[in-house]
């Protein structure tokens, strides 16, 4: 059993390794993007912090949410902690990958609980470790919710 488990933990790590060394080649462009941009306008501390930001984060060809532990029990929705970011900001052609990190089974269903889904994006179940991706092409704001657990919902803008 430990052995097991020390081999899915090792395995987990290579591929969070691989995915991370994929980001990072990103990494070098939004550097050198926030440093031109610096350089290009006068901006107060607050807007050079918020314009890093979204440089650093939004740019990236993959964006990494989680379904937190705990996720299936009421009261994430009360800390806004459902899904981690509960909002985020990605550029068209960006993908967003979600992890389920919870012990219990989740969706990511494109919607609302109040309207249901509209049909944009459907994980069907994910379980426990597993990872479902949508790759966004059109601007717009796109809630989401899981449909087991319909307290659990998010949101994600595209730019």
């Amino acid at each position: 059993m430990i052995i097991e488990s020390l081999f899915f933990l090792a395995t987990s790590i290579k591929e969070t390794t691989e995915k991370l060394k994929e980001l990072s080649e990103s990494g070098r462009e939004i550097v050198e993007k926030a440093s031109e941009k610096t350089k290009q306008e006068s901006l107060w501390p607050f807007q050079l912090g918020q314009t890093a930001k979204e440089l650093s984060s939004s740019k990236l060809s993959a964006r990494l949410a989680s379904i937190p532990s705990g996720t299936s029990v009421p009261g994430c929705e009360k800390d806004g902690i459902c899904y981690d970011p509960p909002s985020l900001i990605i550029f068209t052609g960006g993908e967003l990958i979600w992890k389920n990190d919870d012990s219990a089974a989740h969706t990511v269903t494109s919607g609302n609980i109040v309207d249901g889904p509209d049909g944009l994006f459907d994980s069907g179940l994910i379980m426990s470790n597993e990872t479902f991706s949508h790759k966004f092409n059109e601007v717009g704001e796109y809630a989401y919710f899981c449909m087991i657990h319909p307290w659990a919902n998010a949101s994600v803008t595209i730019k």
